[in-house]
């Protein structure tokens, strides 16, 4: 290997970069990478939300099935989450990432080639299934690549996927009367699918943890006292978050006549200030600030 000559006392100009700061940049990209794809997933509920006045006029959609197709993500998740988390714990993180932003692609095409309700219907059902293995094997994954110190920060942050991914749908509704709904869906479908890609080159490799932990993990979880009460929280603010977020753009436009463009934005407005508190714990926990209990 050829070396730079130098004079004695001097630097030379060729400084090696070490391995260990390779891996760290590398490990950042990998975080980012993840957390990014899961904005791309919670991405294709804001989706729907804002396309929903159109698509009510396209197909014909009552309120009731109109609903349903807005809130079929979060009917899937309390239906089937734990169910969802052991075939992703089975399958493997790594395997549930890379498939869910496939078949999330699938379920956009199929979507924004719908002929009537039912297929659209289907196709947010697909969708779903694969916003699920994405949501839940993210964090695991996250857990597995950052170091101890950093992983309440890293945690904290990922939590503002849901409201980021929603907004930046919100905020397209200005252009969606020109673009329509159905090459809305199908530049969706483009965004997950490279990210698909992305992620099947560069995710990190992760362990795949057994039935066994699984249940051992979710019993756990049962028989604390916190741990329920934090789950009840959350449950508390996803009812509110999400019975807003769902009806405020349709309730505009409908009942009180807005553009579709001011619905999105205004709708925006509210899931900025959810992700503002989101990332805001994040650097609380960071700056060194305890959590309750």
């Amino acid at each position: 290997m050829s070396q730079v000559a130098t004079k004695p006392g001097t630097i030379s100009a060729y400084q090696p970069r070490h391995p260990s700061d390779e891996a760290a940049r590398a490990g950042k990209l990998q975080v980012l990478l993840l957390m990014g794809s899961g904005v791309v997933a919670a991405a294709q509920i804001g989706k729907a939300i804002i396309s929903i006045p159109m698509i009510r006029s396209d197909l014909a959609l009552g309120l009731d099935l109109a609903g349903l197709i807005v809130a079929t993500f979060a009917t899937l998740g309390t239906t089937t989450g734990i169910g969802a988390g052991l075939v992703v714990s089975r399958l493997g993180a790594g395997r549930s990432l890379i498939g869910g932003m496939g078949v999330i692609t699938l379920g956009n095409v199929i979507g924004a080639s719908a002929p009537d309700q039912l297929v659209l219907l289907v196709a947010r059902i697909i969708e779903g299934v694969g916003f699920l293995a994405v949501v839940l094997a993210v964090p695991s994954m996250l857990a597995q690549l950052v170091t101890r110190e950093k992983r309440d920060f890293v945690m904290a942050t990922w939590s503002a996927y849901m409201p980021i991914g929603i907004m930046l749908m919100l905020l397209v509704a200005p252009l969606l009367p020109a673009i329509g709904w159905r090459n809305f869906w199908l530049a969706n479908a483009l965004a997950t699918g490279s990210c698909a890609i992305l992620l099947a080159i560069h995710a990190p490799a992760t362990t795949r943890a057994g039935t066994d932990r699984f249940f051992a993990d979710a019993l756990t979880i049962v028989r604390r006292p916190s741990c329920l009460i934090l789950a009840f929280a959350f449950f508390a603010y996803s009812c509110q978050i999400f019975s807003l977020t769902f009806a405020l753009p349709l309730l505009l436009t409908s009942a009180y006549g807005v553009s579709l463009g001011a619905a999105g934005l205004l709708s925006a407005m509210v899931l900025a200030v959810s992700a503002i508190g989101h990332l805001s714990s994040g650097l609380l926990l960071r700056a060194g600030v305890r959590l309750a209990f």
